[in-house]
């Protein structure tokens, strides 16, 4: 399998959390993270030698960038249509969206990108 880029948006601990999985995967690099907290943003970029982004926009126009993996709490809709219209795949941690519009929302990007739109439930086995 190639390698892939992958941009971390929420960089509280679940974001953390995400980081340690996607760095024990061989075929994935951490490109950046993001988060509107300057500081944590920061301090995770810092722990992880990876670059630190304030702005979403940012992060999927960085170069290597393929895939963004968003762990924020509450809504990820802005988060994933952004990085679905500029051509990135887009993970989402749970809930997957507040309201069935920004669900129909975050689906319309993806699909009309031509990109994989992923849910992830972490807690489903404890």
């Amino acid at each position: 399998m190639a390698n892939f880029g992958v941009g971390i948006v929420g960089c509280g601990h679940n974001g953390g959390n995400h980081a340690n999985v996607w760095r024990s995967i061989d075929e994935a690099t951490i490109i950046g993270v993001c988060d509107i907290d300057e500081t944590a943003a920061g301090e995770l970029a810092g722990a992880l030698g990876v670059k630190a982004f304030t702005r979403v926009e940012d992060l999927v126009a960085e170069s290597g960038v393929d895939a963004i993996d968003v762990v924020t709490s509450g809504s990820h809709r802005d988060s994933a249509v952004t990085a679905a219209e500029a051509g990135k795949h887009v993970m989402v941690e749970n809930p997957f969206a507040v309201t069935v519009q920004e669900a129909d929302d975050m689906i319309a990007a993806a699909e009309k990108a031509g990109v994989n739109l992923m849910y992830a439930q972490t807690w489903r086995f404890l």
